[in-house]
């Protein structure tokens, strides 16, 4: 009897690990061009630098690709990875096909605003990322975000 239960629980982890690789999960991201292209940009942003590498070359726009160099992207992603560590999704804030802002909360689950435009394909391309700085008020004031 303990053994069939303990084999029901490897079957059933088992066949759920199956069942989340082959659908991509979508977890709270938008099913929109934006949304998609948000979420392969957080996945390449905790994956590391090769990964990012990866997705710039496939992900960006003629135009973006056009405005900085892929030193100078690299040395962003680097400064920027070292600072948040991994990301996640915290919530949507705003969604359109060709843009998404979101809230990503980073190693230290503090939440950080970024908006993802894209020019809508087929395929959508990336043509920015921007991350909005919160302003913090010393001295009896409150802390915007």
């Amino acid at each position: 009897m303990r053994m069939s239960i303990v084999a029901a629980v490897v079957a059933l982890s088992l066949a759920a690990a199956n069942a989340a690789t082959a659908a991509p999960a979508r977890d709270g991201w938008p099913d929109t061009p934006a949304g998609g292209i948000g979420r392969r940009w957080v996945a390449a942003f905790c994956a590391g630098d090769s990964a990012m590498k990866a997705f710039q070359d496939k992900e960006l726009s003629a135009e973006a690709k056009a405005k900085r160099t892929n030193e100078e992207r690299r040395a962003t992603y680097k400064k920027l990875h070292a600072q948040l560590g991994a990301l996640t999704l915290g919530k949507v804030v705003n969604s359109k096909p060709e843009e998404l802002t979101v809230k990503l909360l980073d190693a230290d689950a503090k939440s950080h605003e970024f908006t993802f435009k894209v020019v809508v394909g087929p395929p959508a391309k990336l043509t920015s990322v921007a991350m909005k700085q919160s302003h913090f008020q010393h001295g009896g004031g409150g802390h915007g975000e």
